[in-house]
């Protein structure tokens, strides 16, 4: 069996890249509990419901993080995401017969246009069970920023 060196909690591992990507002063939310400002996440998910819940809620507030979730359909302006110094995309909804992208989507990706050319950072995460379903939707968000992500996965089958 073999042990990793480390196990981060997840909220810490993605803490250190939103750090990294987004200002973490310029955007806070003060915690009337302590008067203390702490980086205000947004996770925006495809809809709302189980795929909306951040399993790692309290991995965040322990981290001195003031986390947010919505539904890409209520994160279509930024006015909304400019209350956060980062914006993490947990998921994306699928795209319709035809290639076309769902119109909160479209809205979405205009409003973190914006959001990102203001000094937003944004973090892309998609679950790899929905992966050949959701990748032309991931693409159709990075391929304005000149990325592009191929329609595979690697697993590792000792580990699922």
């Amino acid at each position: 069996m073999r042990e990793t060196a480390t196990k981060a909690p997840v909220a810490l591992l993605c803490a250190v890249m939103l750090m990294a990507t987004a200002g973490v002063g310029a955007r806070a939310v003060t915690d009337p509990s302590t008067s203390e400002a702490t980086p205000a996440v947004l996770f925006v998910c495809s809809q709302p419901g189980a795929l909306c819940q951040l399993q790692t809620w309290d991995d965040w507030v322990a981290s001195g993080f003031s986390p947010a979730v919505l539904p890409i359909s209520k994160a279509t302006s930024l006015d909304v995401l400019a209350r956060f110094n980062a914006v993490v995309v947990i998921s994306l909804p699928k795209v319709a017969g035809g290639g076309r992208v769902a119109p909160a989507q479209v809205s979405f990706e205009g409003a973190l246009d914006r959001y990102l050319h203001r000094g937003g950072g944004a973090l892309v995460i998609v679950d790899g069970g929905a992966w050949g379903r959701v990748t032309p939707a991931v693409n159709h968000l990075l391929e304005p920023y000149g990325v592009r992500v191929p329609d595979e996965q690697v697993v590792d089958p000792a580990h699922i």
